[in-house]
């Protein structure tokens, strides 16, 4: 009996087809390739979109139950932007990094870090004075999201989508082409180059030979003054009451075998003027060793050779000296017996 199914169906394209899907894919290649030179050309680097679902992927590693305990960074943009994997790693190649800073006050984190009883690795926390009377509404989104709405899934993709950003700068968000079309259209220019490139492990780099140093640093003195404006002037009791809970956190992860180190990173200037003005340091920041069991409480100016670093922007390190500033930070860690070699 005849088969009722034709095989004339199932058969291979004919090779012209073939032919011409090849060529077709080989000329979107060359294409992809020539605006990959050309954007490089004019700047650009690949960089990697800092989206919730990579943070929670990171905070999902923070037990790294396959190489021990991690480091794990938590704190304000200073060490987002001026912590180096790699230099940390050239002493210590055996402990992962983990890179969980965002940009704002670091105790929402260090709280939910607190809580998770199976977290037991080295806490390195980036803090000032003051950030105990802000509020960490950016960490709470972020927490929110971990805890509610991350999955495996959306960490697959997301780490996916940074291993391709990362290698190339034309899936990057600054060139698409609607916005290259719309800024050549009302600015007769390409877009502009980002100072700050994000690698897919989340530690981010600062090149400000890229921009203009006198509008960046009015733009950043001037977002300093609002943001001091905007917090509470605490006066050492009740800062000290937050110190407690501070406290309370750190000794928690300490009962379960971690560290906890608190590092006042450089600011220089008119910013280190407006930081004094508020929360000046001996009122402040010297108490904390007296009230906090951390492991270490190291400030910039007590570690030879810390403040001697230049701050483009009176707040934050160029991308050329963070190898050299993580060295210091490392060192003194080890010095205080914070980490062993």
């Amino acid at each position: 009996m005849p088969s009722s199914i034709s095989n004339s169906s199932l058969r291979a394209p004919d090779a012209p087809y073939m032919r011409i899907w090849f060529a077709s894919l080989l000329m979107v290649i060359i294409v992809l390739a020539i605006v990959e030179i050309l954007w490089r050309e004019h700047g650009f680097q690949p960089s990697v979109r800092d989206s919730y679902d990579l943070w929670a992927n990171k905070r999902h590693h923070v037990y790294d139950k396959n190489h021990g305990k991690p480091l794990v960074i938590i704190g304000q943009s200073r060490i987002h932007m001026g912590f180096s994997h790699k230099t940390f790693n050239k002493f210590y190649p055996d402990i992962p990094v983990v890179n969980l800073a965002t940009r704002t006050c670091p105790q929402e984190v260090l709280y939910d870090l607190a809580r998770d009883t199976d977290f037991h690795g080295t806490l390195l926390v980036s803090f000032v004075a003051q950030c105990l009377a802000r509020k960490g509404l950016r960490q709470i989104k972020r927490l929110k999201h971990y805890h509610k709405k991350w999955n495996y899934n959306s960490g697959i993709n997301a780490a996916i989508a940074a291993a391709i950003q990362s290698r190339l700068v034309v899936v990057s968000s600054r060139v698409q082409l609607k916005k290259t079309l719309l800024n050549l259209l009302f600015e007769g220019t390409l877009p502009k180059v980002s100072v700050a490139t994000v690698a897919s492990d989340r530690s981010t780099l600062m090149d400000y030979s890229k921009i203009n140093l006198v509008s960046q640093r009015a733009y950043r003195l001037s977002i300093a003054q609002r943001i001091f404006d905007e917090t509470p002037v605490y006066d050492t009791i009740e800062w000290l009451r937050h110190v407690k809970l501070l406290q309370s956190a750190i000794l928690s992860i300490q009962l379960r075998g971690g560290k906890v180190v608190l590092v006042r990173y450089p600011s220089a200037e008119e910013y280190w003027e407006m930081d004094e003005s508020s929360y000046p340091r001996k009122k402040y920041w010297d108490l904390l060793s007296q009230h906090t069991t951390a492991n270490a409480v190291i400030h910039f100016q007590d570690v030879p050779g810390m403040d001697e670093f230049k701050l483009p922007d009176t707040s934050h390190l160029s991308n050329t000296d963070v190898p050299a500033f993580t060295e210091l930070l490392v060192n003194e860690m080890t010095r205080q017996g914070v980490l062993f070699k």
